[in-house]
């Protein structure tokens, strides 16, 4: 139940970004179809995980202040 309440913040939280102008709509959409893939099951979290944790390791590191798209 908390997890899928957190995904759910999650996807608010990019549509919100998206309408602010914060991210691309391109990482708009793939966002929230890698947050809703997360709720699909085992795999498709691992995936949504790796998509969302290699984001997360992008931006911390290698950003140099650039969009990943």
């Amino acid at each position: 139940m908390g997890g899928r309440i957190v995904g759910g913040i999650g996807i608010a939280n990019s549509i919100y970004q998206g309408i602010e102008g914060n991210i691309s709509p391109t990482r708009t959409a793939v966002d929230i179809v890698m947050g809703a893939v997360g709720f699909m099951g085992s795999w498709e979290a691992a995936a949504s995980l790796v998509y969302f944790g290699g984001m997360a390791i992008y931006e911390t590191n290698f950003n140099d202040g650039k969009a990943a798209f």
